[in-house]
């Protein structure tokens, strides 16, 4: 049986929907899709736009051959950072400016080779995030997401490492601004209409 051509009320939700996505898309604040860190996944080949607070020896920014068997693969890009101060814990942190009361959202990726001593810790603004001790082997990158808020107008995300008999990693180190509640309520709106016209489309 041939498909019903959609009746002009159909066609007209079907232009309002697309309107509302498109206008959602166009006006969602463009922070959201950029990174606020400098150098977040290490691809400079090195540390630039961090700063070692606390003794980072035995670290490095590591691009390894992508046919080299005895590395881990970078979960993007070309390179990531390792990380294995002795004896205590070294701290790598970057500032950047916020908006207070403002959500954000922190993504990175880690890596343990599940070597002991080890310990692993994130925190975005005096926030913490994250808190690992004797970290067992990862078997590569693992990417841990947050939504947190900012307090200040300048924060700073900070990871903690200590491993003494290997290394921990670190790559794809985003912070971006989470979209205006305005423009997430608009997008859902959209989305939801679209999905219902499929459904009544696919019904007929």
């Amino acid at each position: 049986m041939p498909a019903h051509p959609p009746t002009r009320g159909a066609s007209a939700r079907l232009g309002l929907c697309a309107v509302l996505l498109t206008a959602a898309l166009a006006f969602a604040p463009q922070a959201s899709a950029d990174n606020l860190l400098v150098n977040g996944g290490f691809e400079d080949g090195d540390f630039t736009g961090w700063v070692d607070l606390n003794g980072l020896d035995n670290s490095q920014v590591i691009c390894p051959d992508p046919n080299d068997p005895n590395f881990v693969p970078p979960i993007e890009g070309q390179c990531y950072g390792q990380f294995g101060p002795v004896g205590h814990l070294g701290t790598l942190a970057q500032g950047f400016n916020t908006e207070i009361g403002h959500s954000y959202f922190v993504s990175f990726a880690f890596a343990s080779d599940g070597q002991t001593p080890n310990a692993f810790n994130a925190t975005f603004g005096g926030i913490p995030l994250l808190a690992r001790v004797d970290v067992p082997d990862t078997g590569g990158f693992v990417r841990r997401t947050f939504i947190v808020p900012a307090s200040d107008i300048q924060t700073t995300l900070s990871f903690d490492f200590r491993n003494d008999p290997g290394s921990l990693l670190l790559d794809a180190v985003v912070v971006s601004a989470v979209p205006e509640p305005a423009t997430l309520a608009l997008l859902a709106v959209a989305l939801t209409g679209l999905a219902l016209h499929r459904r009544y489309a696919a019904s007929r």
